[in-house]
């Protein structure tokens, strides 16, 4: 994989500052959460996860020194906008700092955002630098409890051209965009692609039911849904298609009926597009055995210890599983983040396992 090394002019001035910071998140959608655990986990941020708004006011009334609080929008059982409120309000806490995630930046949502209480938006699908601008704007450096300040200088991330898939991008689907979300960690990419199949196993067929039952909200609400995840994935087409359904089922158009047949046709195409992905994928990774994978990890410690560490807590099931004294001492390195002991006990299991073979 080719890969080229992002600027520091990527990074905001001062961001390094408010590494350690520890962020509350509310999102629905598995997907869009692991997308955004990896972005933030990956630049040294503490994530906690909530999944609708219920969840991240219990949250951050629960945890302690929470620095900012990143909410989605649409959520079930209570949205962000309502989470909002009720910690300005109910909760009389002005103090916090709440950035909104939206895929909708028309006006009303806008306006919606600055009444409830929130001091910013981001749109979706999140682009880093805003999102890193933005944290930038809103954390208080000085009030973070575990800074992490200097940890950049050790760390390495690549431009959005970087990253090159086993499969070529397409004019409906851009890989290489999915798999830069995730900080170009292409397994967990492979793992969200097979959730997004699953969950949308049956989505025509819930949306015509919809219309049949003249469902509006309901259907612009799923249709929003799966926009955003959608396009987190790099499946513009679909994306941009779901889009339209979402506008057609908030306006209760006839025409949202016509919508559902092209999204059919296209979600199928796209299916079969994304099982080729897999399968070419699957069976590369098949082939690799445990040197190929200790290789490939020195690689990546090489030029990107934060993503080799990744790599490793991905693979560690797969070749360790039954000889974990042989891994122990990489792996404590690993844990606590000590690259440089890391690199040493990866080297000794190197050269056991040449000579073994």
């Amino acid at each position: 994989m080719v890969r080229k090394k992002l600027s520091q002019s990527f990074y905001p001035q001062n961001f390094d500052k408010i590494r350690g910071a520890k962020i509350l998140v509310a999102e629905d959608n598995d997907i869009n959460q692991q997308i955004i655990l990896e972005i933030l986990e990956h630049q040294g941020f503490e994530v906690i996860i909530a999944s609708n708004g219920k969840k991240c006011v219990e949250a951050y009334q629960k945890e302690k020194d929470i620095d900012l609080i990143l909410m989605d929008v649409q959520m079930p059982e209570m949205d962000g906008i309502e989470a909002t409120q009720f910690i300005r309000e109910r909760l009389g806490d002005e103090k916090i700092k709440i950035i909104a995630l939206t895929a909708d930046v028309i006006n009303e949502t806008r306006e919606r955002i600055k009444n409830s209480g929130m001091n910013d938006f981001i749109s979706k699908p999140i682009d880093e630098s805003e999102l890193f601008r933005a944290m930038v704007r809103w954390i208080d450096a000085g009030a973070i409890k575990k800074p992490l300040a200097g940890r950049s200088e050790a760390k390495q991330d690549f431009s959005d051209e970087a990253f090159q898939p086993v499969h070529s991008d397409t004019p409906e689907i851009s890989y290489s965009e999915g798999i830069r979300r995730v900080k170009g960690n292409e397994k967990l990419y492979r793992d969200l692609v097979k959730k997004f199949i699953d969950a949308n196993a049956e989505l025509t067929a819930e949306l015509k039911k919809n219309i049949n039952k003249n469902e509006y909200t309901a259907m612009a609400g799923r249709a929003h849904n799966f926009k955003g995840v959608a396009a987190n994935l790099g499946l513009k087409k679909i994306a941009v298609l779901a889009a339209e359904l979402q506008a057609a089922a908030e306006q209760k158009s006839p025409g949202a009926s016509g919508l559902v047949e092209r999204l059919e046709n296209e979600l199928a195409a796209a299916f079969t597009e994304l099982k080729n992905y897999l399968g070419v994928d699957a069976a590369a990774e098949k082939e690799m055995d445990e040197l190929e994978f200790l290789n490939e990890l020195s690689h990546m410690l090489d030029t990107d210890e934060m993503r080799g560490r990744d790599y490793f807590a991905d693979g560690r099931e797969k070749f360790c599983a039954g000889r974990m004294d042989e891994y122990n001492a990489l792996a404590a390195a690993m844990d606590i983040y000590d690259f440089e002991t890391a690199k040493k006990e990866l080297n000794i299991l190197i050269e056991r396992k040449t000579k073994e073979r």
